[in-house]
């Protein structure tokens, strides 16, 4: 069973990376590693709450597929953060630090409060809250599927699995994913 998970961006400048997600979104650092031959991080390890980032330098092995992705338009790759509280607060601080808004802070049909930033490596990366109080009008909504809750959780789960199965699915997934959902509608009850 795995533990965690931390996504790894592979950058130009881990120096540069840092000072950004420092300087500018008030992340801690955890770890740095500097590379056997001078005196240039090739690894930092930083955290904000419960969040974590790996930043990477390409090692020389990486080096040509890295600069065929690094000509990608934003190498369409990002990471989503969730806020616990405060995302005002943050957007505003982000604006005063001069950081790159993709897009403003608004209010989605979901329920969350979101924002999105880029970094100077072409990243995307959207902070995201949850609106306090939301209800979801659409909560028995399964993934454009309406579930009829009179029919009972067993004939919905069938349902649902044959669902999920036709975008090419095995079984295990869509009954596990049927199976997490229903799971989730009981906790927000």
């Amino acid at each position: 069973m795995m533990k965690t998970a931390k996504p790894s961006l592979i950058v130009d400048s881990v120096a540069v990376a840092v000072k950004f997600y420092t300087d500018k979104l008030a992340f801690d650092i955890v770890d740095l590693c500097v590379a056997k031959e001078g005196h240039t991080l090739n690894y930092a390890e930083l955290k904000k709450g419960k969040a974590s980032l790996m930043l990477i330098a390409p090692t020389v092995e990486e080096l040509v597929e890295f600069s065929q992705i690094k000509h990608l338009s934003n190498r369409a790759s990002g990471v989503y953060f969730e806020i616990k509280k405060g995302i005002e607060k943050y957007f505003e601080r982000c604006k005063l630090k001069g950081v790159t808004i993709v897009e403003e802070l608004k209010e989605m049909p979901w329920g969350q409060k979101i924002f999105k930033v880029r970094d100077p490596f072409g990243f995307k990366l959207a902070f995201a809250q949850d609106i306090e109080g939301f209800k979801n009008p659409n909560k028995y909504n399964f993934c454009g599927l309406t579930i009829d809750m009179s029919k009972g959780e067993e004939a919905n789960m069938d349902r649902m699995i044959v669902y999920v199965r036709g975008f090419g699915l095995s079984r295990r997934a869509a009954k596990k994913y049927a199976k997490g959902w229903f799971k989730n509608l009981k906790k927000a009850k």
